[in-house]
């Protein structure tokens, strides 16, 4: 489904990220975001995996066609139509970027003009997989979580029903980081495949997975590829969700500013923002245009987001 035909609810105030921004508190947005969404339209998170093979029976005048097995018939010469039975629970599996970066929140507006301060793009992503993860157990589903912050990685139990939900919501408001250590100059920090290898080794049951990463630590989309293929191998269904804010996209600076890395506070850069626009721009489609068609030789669902979208929206089309 393109996002230019999604279809609004009469609820889309509720998920407008500049309107959540100012509810400031985390479960107070989930909660109107639970909310809106149990009341408004949007895909079951089950889509894709619901269903398994059973087994055959005879097919009889008045049973849909399609449901007619034809490689049955053709060794045969009768008919049979399959049946297939609905999984219990379906796991599905959140993957959360953490890391400083994940922070930023720009303030221009649709125009360029300064504008309220909308979501960052953690929030966003917290409050978009806070959702999906309530659809999921309201449908009696499990929900697992993994969160990075660029040293270190952790997870939450495969779970189900209502204790689980206020597990989840105390994890994703705050995952149980360690303690940071001070890193020396020659340490690395973990690098995002490493984190989709901890991932396989977690999703030990056949799911779906979500992944919510501005993804700055993938140069390249080659680096990932012998990992995410490992988890489709495993024949996981993976979602991956680009979060980027508006201005990182489109770079709406125009006088003398300093630039400073939020990964590494120690490095910055002061330009002038004319000086570096179009190289910015064409390096952030490239590298972007990389990503998302290495997602679709794959088969990955790839979603661009830009925090300035109604988290509906995100949600309908995921």
């Amino acid at each position: 489904m393109n996002t230019e035909n999604v279809k609004k609810s009469e609820n889309t105030s509720i998920f407008d990220s500049h309107a959540l921004a100012q509810l400031g508190n985390f479960r107070l947005r989930v909660a109107q975001l639970a909310t809106g969404m149990t009341f408004g339209e949007h895909n079951s998170v089950r889509s894709g995996i619901s269903t398994e093979f059973q087994d055959h029976r005879p097919w009889e005048t008045g049973n849909d066609p399609k449901l007619i097995d034809w490689r049955v018939f053709a060794r045969s010469g009768k008919l049979f139509q399959r049946r297939y039975r609905e999984e219990a629970n379906t796991a599905f599996y959140f993957l959360l970027d953490y890391s400083p970066s994940m922070d930023f929140a720009g303030i221009s507006g649709e125009d360029g003009t300064s504008s309220k301060k909308r979501l960052s793009k953690r929030e966003y992503a917290q409050c978009t997989a806070a959702v999906l993860a309530y659809v999921a157990l309201q449908q009696r589903d499990l929900v697992s979580f993994t969160a990075l912050n660029g040293s270190s990685t952790v997870s939450l139990r495969l779970s189900t029903g209502e204790n689980h939900w206020v597990d989840s919501l105390d994890f994703l408001e705050k995952p149980p980081f360690p303690p940071m250590k001070k890193k020396s100059e020659t340490e690395k920090t973990a690098r995002f495949s490493e984190v989709l290898n901890h991932l396989a080794s977690h999703c030990t049951r056949r799911g779906k997975i979500f992944i919510f990463s501005d993804l700055f630590d993938v140069e390249t989309w080659g680096e990932i590829v012998p990992q995410l293929k490992l988890l489709l191998a495993k024949k996981h269904e993976i979602v991956l969700f680009h979060v980027l804010d508006a201005d990182e996209w489109e770079f709406p600076y125009d006088s003398r500013t300093q630039f400073v890395s939020l990964e590494n506070p120690s490095e910055s850069l002061t330009s002038m923002p004319t000086e570096i626009r179009t190289e910015y721009l064409n390096a952030i489609q490239d590298w972007q245009k990389n990503i998302s068609e290495g997602a679709q030789t794959l088969g990955i669902q790839y979603i661009r987001i830009d925090t300035r979208t109604p988290i509906s929206e995100t949600i309908r089309i995921s």
